[in-house]
C-alpha cells in the first residue's frame, strides 16, 4: 500500500482530530510514494525500534510518542533527534506518531489503561475543546455521582455526555471496593511494575500514619486515571468536589501531587512508559481489525521503550 493511502487509513482509525493544537501528531518523516508492506508499532522511536524496524525490512514505525515534538532547525549526527532522523531516512523508513489524538479518543490509551484496572462505568475528565464537546464547561469540576441522585439528574447532562466525548483522564468505580494494597497488586499486575510512587493524605496534627495501616485499611471505590503525565488535570484532580478515591497517572511534579493528597485522596504514579506502553498492543490490535490493512504485516516492538530500573539502598 502507498505510504499517502496508508497515512488516510490512519488518520481516521486514530481520528487524529482529535490531537491538541500544539501536538504534532500524525505523519512525521517519509516518502509518500513508498509502498509499505510491514509496519512496525512502538511507544518510543527508540534507536533499539530503529533496529528492529530496520532488522525485520518494516518500511514506517508507528509510535505513540512523537519522534519530532518541537520545533527543529537543523538535522544533525550530534543531535539526539537527528541522528534518528538522519539513520531513518538511510533506511528509507517512514514514521508516523498517534499522540495526544490516541490518548484522549474513545478506545484509546486511557480507555486502555481504565479496562485493565477493571473498573467500570467510565466518564472522561476533561473533554476536547471541539463540536463534540460543546455541552461541557471545563471550569466545572467533575463529580461522579450516583445514577440515581436527583442533583445530578436534573442539574445538568454533563454525566452522560462525558461518556461518549473524546478527552484526557477517565473516572471510574470498581465493582466492589478494595483495600489500596489490593489495587496496587492489580496495578503491578496489569501493568508489569517493579515499583511505584504514592502519596496519602495526613490528618491534621499527626507526625504520620504507618504506610501498613493505610495500605490495608483504606477502602478504594472510586477512582481516576490519566496514562502518562497528568499535571495539566492537577487543579481538576486536587479540587474538594472532584469525587474520587484514588487519582493514578503515570507522573506529576511534587507540588501537584501534594495538592491532590491535601484534597483528601491517594495518589499514585506509575511510571510514564509504564502506563503507556499499552499502546503497543492497542495500536497492534485495532490496526490488525481493519480491514483495508489485511494486506500489510504489523509487528509489535520489543525495544520500544526505556523501562525505569530501581535501587534501594
Amino acid at each position: 500500500m502507498k505510504l499517502s493511502d496508508l497515512i488516510k487509513i490512519l488518520d481516521a482509525l486514530f481520528e487524529v482530530g482529535q490531537s491538541l493544537e500544539n501536538d504534532n501528531t500524525g505523519f512525521q518523516l517519509g516518502n509518500l510514494h513508498n509502498d509499505i508492506k510491514t509496519v512496525l508499532v512502538t511507544l518510543d522511536v527508540t534507536y533499539g525500534a530503529i533496529d528492529e524496524a530496520i532488522a525485520c525490512g518494516a518500511g514506517l514505525v508507528i509510535s505513540h510518542h512523537n519522534l519530532i515534538f518541537e520545533p527543529i532547525y537543523c538535522i544533525t549526527s550530534d543531535d539526539a533527534a537527528g541522528a534518528k532522523i538522519l539513520r531513518l531516512a538511510k533506511n528509507d523508513i517512514s514514521v508516523y506518531s498517534a499522540h495526544t489524538n490516541y490518548d484522549a479518543m474513545q478506545g484509546g490509551l486511557n480507555d486502555l489503561l481504565f479496562e485493565a484496572l477493571g473498573l467500570k462505568n467510565p466518564v472522561v475528565i476533561e473533554p476536547l475543546h471541539n463540536d463534540m464537546c460543546s455541552c461541557h464547561d471545563s471550569s466545572e469540576p467533575l463529580s461522579l455521582k450516583d445514577g440515581n441522585d436527583a442533583e445530578s439528574n436534573n442539574k445538568n447532562t454533563s454525566y452522560d455526555n462525558r461518556k461518549k466525548v473524546a478527552g484526557f483522564g477517565r473516572m471510574g468505580e470498581l465493582k466492589v471496593p478494595l483495600a489500596l494494597q489490593d489495587v496496587m497488586a492489580i496495578l503491578k499486575e496489569k501493568l508489569g511494575l517493579i515499583n511505584m510512587q504514592w502519596m496519602a493524605p495526613a490528618p491534621a496534627g499527626l507526625k504520620d500514619i504507618k504506610s501498613e495501616k493505610i495500605l490495608s485499611t483504606k477502602k478504594i471505590r472510586k477512582i481516576a486515571v490519566i496514562n502518562g503525565g497528568a499535571n495539566s488535570l492537577a487543579y481538576i484532580l486536587s479540587s474538594p468536589s472532584f469525587d474520587c478515591d484514588l487519582v493514578i497517572t503515570g507522573e506529576m511534579k511534587y507540588s501537584n501531587a501534594a495538592m491532590i493528597a491535601e484534597s483528601g485522596k491517594i495518589f499514585i504514579a506509575a511510571g510514564h512508559a509504564e502506563t503507556e506502553k499499552l499502546a503497543i498492543d492497542g495500536i497492534y490490535g485495532r490496526m490488525k481489525k481493519n480491514k483495508k490493512l489485511a494486506g500489510i504485516n504489523i509487528i509489535k516492538s520489543k525495544a520500544g521503550y526505556i523501562p525505569w530500573r530501581y535501587y534501594i539502598e
